[in-house]
């Protein structure tokens, strides 16, 4: 379903790395799935092979810590005195 789109919609290719994939003849997310992952890799690094990967459909997101707290962090916000009601 997903391999006759573009390949600028697909998460992780933004202008830059479109345009390389572009310049390697992979136009369309079926092309990306064929490509070789090893090349992939070697050109984009990490996204490289996730990209390889939502083309064919497969997610390796960490789903174990979906539901737990974030740590956060400290803001710049302003701290008032008093609550006005």
């Amino acid at each position: 379903m997903v391999w006759p789109i573009p390949i600028e919609s697909c998460w992780g290719s933004g202008e830059a790395t479109a345009l390389k994939l572009r310049n390697m003849g992979i136009r369309l997310m079926g092309q990306l799935a064929k490509a070789p992952v090893h090349l992939l890799r070697k050109k984009f690094g990490i996204i490289g092979e996730q990209l390889y990967w939502h083309a064919n459909g497969i997610d390796y997101s960490d789903l174990h810590n979906i539901g737990e707290p974030e740590t956060k962090g400290f803001s710049h916000s302003i701290t008032l005195k008093e609550n006005k009601k």
